[in-house]
This record gives structure tokens, C-alpha cells and sequence, in this order.
């Protein structure tokens, strides 16, 4: 039997490096293995690929492919033959995947053991988080063809859905027929997975959460007599995070209450500048690093975050830190959401700009149930790095004795 103790690997991590909380994970994976971890991704030609070692954070070039890999393959013969060259001479114990994306299948192909992380939807859903008008529970030809063509959400990809349908059954099988472990951070990405795709009830789908470094610490400040409400917004103006929700709810009650936010520049960005340069949104700390979301807290004081997601989220790791620190939350009712988001915490509501308004009427209407909320998140765990941890070497080691037997 492998102990905890033995698991000293060899690690390829697989994945794209367009940041977020896919990227995190990856480079938090040493501090919880003291093993090689190796990172492999592409550049933007399809072509290069790069093998990033994170103990050391030393990125050296892998390979260049002649026929580039556009956005995602079913197979491409020389991108394997490197992939197996690296994972060769770097001794590599297990592969663990996080993205396909700019990848090819091969990668769950190898005769090596392999691990499958579910961040995301894609393998499954070209759009990456089944939504086309609301969370889907079927995708044929025909709804896969209109969702390309009428889909809201914005777009990444652009080959035609032929080859996504393909691509889809190659993924599908490969998951139920090769020796993987399969891994979500949530029980919500099983359950969906399996009303799109009911075979995927027949694999173990393993339920790991996350784990974040900061330690449980309340930042919540009572709402005083007289004193505008504090509302923060955690995703930057990211459209399917919401920003459109968080606009509108900044431009109707900017008078009652003061509207700050974070994250990722996108879609909505120009409007939240315009809107910051009025006064309505009090302040946009754009993208920001880890260590300095605490300083960000302590300076906003945060009465409530609101989490307006249009796509179920497989996790959140900025759920986890609203939690952590102890701010009320509003947030959807969909995806990894509606299992974390519990009543004594928050407001869990349809994902639309009516039920949010509702929510943050009766707020002001007694701002005092927000200390209630606050208090039982002081109850709720934290998903420490410890645990997290525990629980993936545990399900390493007992994948790996799996594939010594077979």
C-alpha cells in the first residue's frame, strides 16, 4: 500500500495558462507535494510549448510542433510523440490534466497514469460552462448549433460544432473506458455531467474541494445608523460573472450604497471606468495579487459581496475567501453555488438582475440580518491547504495501487 509518505512524484501538470482559478491550483500543487512538478503549456501559436517547473518557477522550452494544435484535437500524432519524449525523460510518475484546451486528447491516451481535474465544462461543452440560456441538461447536433450561433455569453472558440461533437464522444469514452481518476471539486460538476451524459454514472467521479492559504478571519463591520451600505463585487467585469448584474444594481442604488470591485478586466470594463469616473462604482481595484486581497478587505470593510454568476461554477475559490472572511453573501442558485452557499450566510437566488434587486431591497430594508450571516460563516471550516492535501494524495495513492494491480 502506498502511504502519504511514499508519494514523492514525479508530477506533468497539463493545462492552459490563462490564469484564474485553473492556474492557481496548478501553482499551488508544490506546497502540498514535495515531488517534481512540472507545468506544461502552450504559447498563443498553437506551436511552442513550454514546460514550467514550479518548485523553481524556471520555464524552459519543451517542444515546437510543425503543424500547430488550434484550440483543441483529437489527436495529432507529433504533439504525442513530444508528450511521451517529456514525460520519458523526466521520469514522470502521473500526468494530471486540467485543460485540454490547447492541447490534443492524446494527453488521456498515455500508458502512464493519468488524472483528470473537472475546473471546467470543457471536453463536454465547447462554451466551457454548459449555459445557453440557463444551465443545460442536454446538448444534441441541433442545440449545439444554435448555441454557436445565438449564444449571449461570449464566445471563445470558433471551429464548427461537427468537430466538437466528435470530440465530445472521444472524451466521454476515453473518461469511461481508460483507467483514469477522475477529480471535481464539487459534487454539482458530477451530478451535471451525469444528466448530460448518464454513462458517467457508471465512473467514480472523486469530490475534492480546494484548499486556500488564508486563515479564518472576519472582516465584517456592523452596518451603523445612517451609514450607506458597502457592497462589493469580486469578478472584475467578467460577463458570465455577472458584471452587467452588478452594473445596473450600481447605478439604481448608488445613493444608499457605496459599490466596489475586483478582478479581471473584460467585457464590461469601459462601463465600470465610465461609472467609476461619475462616482457611481466607488472604486474598481482591477486584477490584483493573493497577497493582496486581505489589504483590499481591510480597506473596503465589505458589508456584503454579491456573486450574480450566469454559468455554474464547478468551485470558486473567491467563494471560499468571501467565506473565509466572513462577508454576507448574495449569490446563484446553480452550479457548486447552490451546495456551499447555505441560508444562515446568505441570499441564494436565480441568476438575474430582478432577483438580486429583491435581495438588496430587503437588505436595506434591515441591514441587520448581514450580522447574522457573519457570524454562522465563522462556523463553517475552512478548506485549508492541509486538507486539501490529504484528501488528493489519498486518492493518488489509492489510484496508483489501482494501476500496479491491473
Amino acid at each position: 500500500m502506498i502511504t502519504l509518505g511514499d508519494l514523492r512524484l514525479n508530477i506533468l501538470h497539463i493545462g492552459h495558462s490563462w490564469g484564474g482559478g485553473l492556474t492557481k491550483w496548478i501553482k499551488s500543487f508544490p506546497q502540498i507535494h514535495g515531488g517534481k512538478n512540472l507545468f506544461l503549456t502552450f504559447e498563443p501559436d498553437g506551436k511552442s510549448f513550454s514546460l514550467l517547473d514550479l518548485v523553481t518557477g524556471r520555464s524552459s522550452f519543451a517542444f515546437e510542433l510543425e503543424r500547430a494544435i488550434k484550440e483543441s484535437e483529437l489527436s495529432h500524432d507529433e504533439y504525442r510523440r513530444h508528450l511521451e519524449r517529456t514525460i520519458t525523460k523526466n521520469e514522470i510518475s502521473i500526468v494530471i490534466v486540467s485543460s485540454l484546451i490547447g492541447h490534443s486528447l492524446d494527453a488521456l491516451k498515455l500508458e502512464v497514469p493519468t488524472a483528470y481535474i473537472f475546473h471546467d465544462y470543457f471536453g463536454y461543452c465547447p462554451h466551457i460552462n454548459i449555459t445557453y440560456k440557463e444551465t443545460c441538461t442536454s446538448c444534441d447536433s441541433r442545440r449545439l448549433k444554435d448555441c454557436f450561433k445565438n449564444n449571449s455569453l461570449e464566445r471563445i472558440f470558433r471551429r464548427d460544432p461537427g468537430h466538437w461533437l466528435e470530440y465530445r464522444r472521444e472524451f466521454i469514452e476515453l473518461l469511461v473506458n481508460k483507467e483514469i481518476l477522475l477529480i471535481a471539486p464539487d459534487k454539482s460538476v458530477a451530478n451535471n455531467l451525469r444528466v448530460l451524459e448518464p454513462i458517467l454514472s457508471e465512473v467514480n467521479i472523486e469530490c475534492i474541494p480546494h484548499g486556500i492559504h488564508q486563515e479564518k478571519d472576519n472582516k465584517f463591520e456592523k452596518v451603523l445608523a445612517g451609514e450607506k451600505l458597502r457592497i462589493l463585487f469580486p469578478f472584475g467585469s467578467l460577463d458570465h460573472k455577472g458584471a452587467d448584474i452588478f452594473v445596473k444594481l450600481a447605478e439604481k442604488y448608488h445613493q444608499k450604497a457605496t459599490f466596489y470591485c475586483y478582478g479581471y478586466n473584460s467585457t464590461h470594463s469601459k462601463k465600470i471606468e465610465s461609472l467609476c469616473s461619475q462616482g457611481i462604482i466607488a472604486k474598481n481595484f482591477g486584477p490584483f495579487k493573493e497577497t493582496e486581497l486581505e489589504g483590499i478587505l481591510n480597506e473596503i470593510s465589505p458589508h456584503l459581496a454579491i456573486l450574480p454568476c450566469k454559468v455554474p461554477e464547478t468551485f470558486s475559490y473567491t467563494l471560499s475567501e468571501m467565506i473565509n472572511f466572513c462577508i454576507p453573501l448574495i449569490a446563484t442558485n446553480i452550479g457548486s453555488f447552490k451546495n456551499r452557499v447555505i441560508p444562515e450566510i446568505g441570499f441564494l437566488v436565480d441568476p438575474t438582475l430582478e432577483a438580486f434587486d429583491n435581495s438588496i431591497q430587503k437588505i436595506l430594508e434591515d441591514p441587520s440580518c448581514l450580522y447574522g450571516m457573519s457570524k454562522a460563516q465563522e462556523r463553517i471550516p475552512t478548506q485549508t491547504m492541509e486538507t486539501f492535501a490529504l484528501g488528493y494524495l489519498k486518492a493518488i495513492g489509492a489510484y496508483l495501487d489501482r494501476w500496479k494491480a491491473v
